[in-house]
């Protein structure tokens, strides 16, 4: 282990922690831990480590150093807060607390100090994760398993209750960016696959039955008008399935979902009956499939209650304040709800709604990685066997187009057609909230619902033809963001 002081490119390098590497693994992910946003541990999943370096936001460092903007005790009281912080956020990652602690005491001038030091990390730390999403869920099991005391606060009256629930769940092994030339993003989504189930496992404490946790494999079916041609599509697949391969051979304990089959892309087959043939030039057969939010929900509310993780539903954040001067506070932030305010030692911030507002505040550029976000709306339909048992799960590929999900034969059917979606792109989040905000609580304009039925139903009925549409009467619709890097 290492640690090391210094600058880089105008940032404190307030420490970096590079922990032993078995051989044949290198420290691959770097991820940025903040005070307020935490975007990575380091964890053993089976018998593979995933390391992180570690770094620390440097906003209000700049001041701490400059003698002439402060007075000196509230420097030291800032330099000690910031060393508890510190101490709080990485500590559980370390192989040893102590001699963390050790180096980190280093930095305190004052025999005060060091004393309230000692006395502030040897309390029970308390985490607050702001949102009670997938992304949420999992960040506050990790955090239970550092030993941390930890409380999920939300909006809803349950978790997973809103994009996390409408979402299409597609766990994507790089099928979907075949117009990628670089397939810088199929590596990371089939990496992210492939660790997906082992986590959540991990997480949650016990092994799982996959196959009642995702859908039917995907049918990739490749539109004429499509950004890519068939041949371009195979020839993406080919060194897709190689880094795939790739994958398999050097980390036998990995599985997607379960299952280790050994082509992400299996091959071209027929395309299926039930679909307008004259629409598609070709159709695939892949391992790709989507996860059942409903039914994994259901396992990760058992385990938050197992885990005894304390949730706080019916709650609007309202603020995140950092510790004022009085050192009763040490190495605290405050959250600000509708309801009351409490201090926690680490608050991850997993909002949706009022995240950037908070992140700003807080002195995180947002929208630093130029994100670009939009608004879709989708149907969730009843799954009807005997009237559409036929029609197969697919994704319609590649352009604006959409995907048909079948869950399985007691859950419900996913339809999206992008063109049903509102036409909004921005890349400044509080706009498209502000904008948007109704139609993700379902709150729609007059007459919205009913056009995206209709328009659902006659694509339904150009990919589809013949099919009975009867069971459009039960659809419900759903709107959720998308948020992705760079342009569409």
């Amino acid at each position: 282990r290492k640690l090391d002081y210094g600058h880089d490119n105008g940032r404190t390098k307030n420490h970096f922690l590079y922990p032993r590497v078995h051989k044949g693994h290198t420290a691959t992910d770097k991820v940025w831990m903040t005070k307020l946003a935490i975007a990575g541990e380091l964890v053993a999943v089976g018998t593979v480590k995933y390391y992180k370096s570690i770094h620390m936001d440097s906003v209000s460092h700049q001041h701490i150093r400059n003698r002439t903007i402060m007075p000196d005790h509230d420097r030291a009281t800032a330099i000690l807060d910031q060393t508890v912080q510190k101490y709080n956020l990485v500590h559980s990652f370390t192989e040893s607390s102590h001699l963390f602690a050790k180096k980190l005491e280093k930095n305190l001038k004052t025999r005060h100090q060091r004393t309230r030091f000692w006395e502030e990390i040897r309390k029970p730390k308390r985490v607050a994760v702001l949102g009670g999403g997938i992304q949420g869920t999992l960040m506050a099991l990790m955090f239970k398993k550092h030993g941390y005391d930890v409380t999920i606060i939300d909006r809803e009256n349950d978790i997973m209750n809103r994009t996390s629930k409408t979402g299409e769940g597609r766990l994507h092994m790089g099928l979907e960016y075949s117009n990628d030339p670089s397939m810088a993003t199929a590596k990371y989504m089939l990496e992210g696959a492939m660790r997906f189930s082992s986590y959540v496992e991990y997480l949650v404490g016990r092994e799982l039955d996959w196959s009642q946790l995702k859908s039917e494999p995907v049918t990739c079916l490749l539109t004429h008008t499509s950004h890519v041609s068939s041949r371009e599509f195979e020839e993406y697949g080919e060194k897709l399935n190689k880094m795939y391969e790739s994958i398999l051979s050097d980390h036998p304990e990995l599985s997607y979902m379960g299952v280790r089959p050994p082509k992400v892309l299996i091959g071209r087959t027929e395309i299926p009956k039930s679909v307008n043939s004259t629409f598609i030039q070709a159709a695939y057969e892949t391992i790709e499939a989507c996860v059942r939010s409903r039914k994994l929900k259901e396992v990760l509310l058992d385990a938050l209650h197992d885990q005894s993780v304390n949730l706080v539903f019916n709650r609007t954040i309202v603020d995140v304040k950092r510790n004022s001067d009085s050192e009763k506070r040490i190495g605290k932030l405050r959250v600000v709800t509708n309801i009351g305010e409490h201090d926690y030692d680490i608050v991850v911030n997993c909002l949706w709604e009022g995240r950037a507002t908070i992140d700003q505040k807080m002195g995180l550029n947002h929208n630093a990685n130029h994100e670009g976000y939009r608004v879709r709306s989708i149907l969730q339909l009843p799954n009807l066997p005997h009237l559409h048992g036929d029609i197969p799960t697919a994704a319609f590929m590649n352009g604006p187009y959409g995907d048909f999900i079948r869950y399985g034969p007691d859950d419900t059917i996913y339809f999206a057609w992008y063109e049903m979606s509102p036409k909004k792109v921005s890349q400044n989040l509080t706009d498209v909230q502000a904008n948007f905000e109704p139609y993700v609580v379902s709150n729609y304009p007059e007459g919205f619902e009913k056009r995206v039925i209709e328009g659902h139903i006659k694509a339904f009925e150009k990919l589809f033809p013949g099919k009975d549409t009867s069971f459009f009467d039960s659809a419900e619709v759903r709107t959720g963001y998308v948020v992705a890097n760079g342009a569409t």
